[in-house]
């Protein structure tokens, strides 16, 4: 009895190590991972084609429209008084202004007029150097020549530029007066053609001739 009772629990012992060593040497089973699909689907704001754009109407102006609104003859004084220094290429400006300041006589960067009274046309010009300064210069009648007048230096300009020139015919001008610290409107009675040198949609200075040399009053801001 005692024999069979030891036989029993050897047995017991034999099926409970087997068991013990097959769970350990089992793989482990993975959990399957779900992963999210791809979302291949373009949102209908990107498939919606984009609004045309209008056509532009201005047209894109070259160098050859100097030579129908600028006479041959200040091509001469250019080169005679004022080597290195050349007209902009028109699309230095935006083309909108380009356009706006053309006139059948005066474009964004030429003026003429009689500027010191002595009947004869003078010139007014915002020119560009070999190291792109721009600058505004004045043709003026000088006796039977002419001489070159420096006008006002545009240290700042960059490109595109936004600066042009306008004729101011003679008569009353109205200006901004900064006397002591006031802005205060007033009057003057110009007695030849004058300059205007304006920065598009803000200041405008007019650059007139008296007692001998240009003067100037703020007439924009």
């Amino acid at each position: 009895m005692e024999k069979g009772l030891k036989d029993y629990i050897r047995l017991t012992l034999i099926i409970v190590v087997v068991f013990s060593w097959l769970a350990c040497n089992q793989e482990p089973t993975q959990s399957a991972q779900v992963l999210p699909k791809a979302d291949n689907t373009i949102k209908a704001s990107l498939r919606q084609a984009q609004p045309k754009v209008e056509q532009d109407t201005i047209p894109t102006y070259t160098t050859a429209i100097y030579k129908t609104h600028i006479p041959e003859a200040v091509y001469g004084l250019l080169e005679k008084k004022l080597p290195g220094w050349r007209l902009p290429s028109p699309d230095s400006w935006e083309k909108y202004w380009f356009h706006a300041y053309k006139k059948d006589s005066a474009l964004v960067d030429y003026v003429n007029g009689d500027f010191n009274g002595d009947s004869k046309s003078d010139y007014a010009l915002l020119l560009e150097n070999e190291q792109h300064a721009f600058t505004v210069w004045v043709l003026q009648s000088d006796g039977n020549d002419y001489k070159a007048i420096k006008l006002l230096e545009l240290n700042e300009a960059t490109l595109p530029l936004d600066i042009g020139l306008e004729l101011i015919d003679k008569g009353k001008l109205n200006y901004l007066s900064m006397d002591e610290g006031a802005d205060d409107i007033k009057t003057i009675d110009l007695e030849h053609h004058a300059i205007q040198v304006s920065n598009f949609e803000a200041s405008a200075e007019t650059y007139y001739w008296k007692d001998g040399k240009y003067q100037s009053v703020t007439t924009g801001d």
